[in-house]
């Protein structure tokens, strides 16, 4: 590899986002629409991904 060989510190970081983020913060709001996103299109993979071939078990559920 080319450049130096040293430690420029830790891949990760263990810790809670909400105790670094402001409750105002416009992150918060964000984090909402994010977490709805896939709730909303929850019937649109059914529809796009369901073979009831592959899930015979699931037809009746």
């Amino acid at each position: 590899m080319c450049g130096s060989d040293r430690m420029t510190g830790s891949l990760f970081c263990e810790g809670n986002l909400e105790e670094c983020i402001p409750a105002l913060h416009p992150l918060c709001k964000l984090e909402a629409v994010v977490n709805d996103a896939p709730r909303s299109l929850d019937a649109e993979f059914d529809r796009l991904y369901w073979d009831e071939r592959a899930f015979p078990f699931l037809r009746n559920a």
